[in-house]
């Protein structure tokens, strides 16, 4: 789970946000949706627009809202840096700094983190991984109906279960993916998931299980 920073957006609105990432653009439909009345949900949309994370565009009397992809890339740079920065604790505060996980992740971080701003815009920018992300929100949307307590789910805790997700792909599903992209996409989408694979090895580091291994 994401904790690394204060989230200003909390679970009640991430309700919400988990609706417009799933195709749901109008306070009529969002309020039927999220069992909110539409004043008190036009009122969780402006705090959304807020933060920008969400966008407006108005068609006649009817207003759509749509996710702000700059803002989401921005939400998993910061995720992704503040991990970065905590690996780099990790490694310096190793013992003799041969520990292959340590190294891996040094190496890792080496990589990616100097480029690490034009990798994830280039990527949630990118038609196809939005239409993945927004396929993933559905599926958490159809998980909180089923399982009690995962309405109250955090938005940066659903982005980073994103991150995990590429980590969970075989070859042959990756290669799917692949597939959807330019030669030049794929390029900055196996850097991406070089920025997965740090996501996955820090969590594993600061799960409290670890501490046992």
């Amino acid at each position: 789970m994401v904790r690394s920073k204060k989230n200003p957006i909390n679970d009640t609105l991430t309700n919400l946000l988990i609706e417009v990432f799933s195709g749901v653009n109008y306070v009529s439909k969002l309020a039927l949706q999220t069992k909110k009345s539409i004043p008190v949900t036009f009122r969780q949309l402006e705090e959304l627009m807020t933060n920008n994370i969400i966008t407006k565009s108005r068609k006649g009397k009817k207003v759509e809202y749509f996710v702000n992809w700059n803002k989401v890339s921005n939400v998993v740079e910061e995720i992704v840096d503040d991990e970065i920065k905590q690996v780099s604790n990790f490694v310096k505060s190793s013992k003799d700094g041969s520990d292959k996980i340590f190294e891996e992740l040094n190496l890792l971080s080496n990589e990616v983190s100097k480029d690490l701003k034009i990798i994830i815009k280039n990527v949630f920018l990118n038609k196809e991984i939005q239409k993945m992300v927004e396929q993933f929100f559905y599926e958490i949307k159809t998980t909180k109906d089923i399982f009690p307590g995962y309405d109250r789910v955090e938005f940066n805790d659903i982005i980073g279960d994103f991150l995990d997700f590429f980590n969970s792909l075989d070859q042959e599903n990756l290669e799917k993916i692949l597939l959807k992209f330019t030669k030049e996409q794929r390029v900055v989408f196996e850097k991406f998931l070089k920025i997965c694979k740090i996501h996955g090895i820090y969590h594993k580091l600061t799960s409290p299980l670890h501490r046992f291994k």
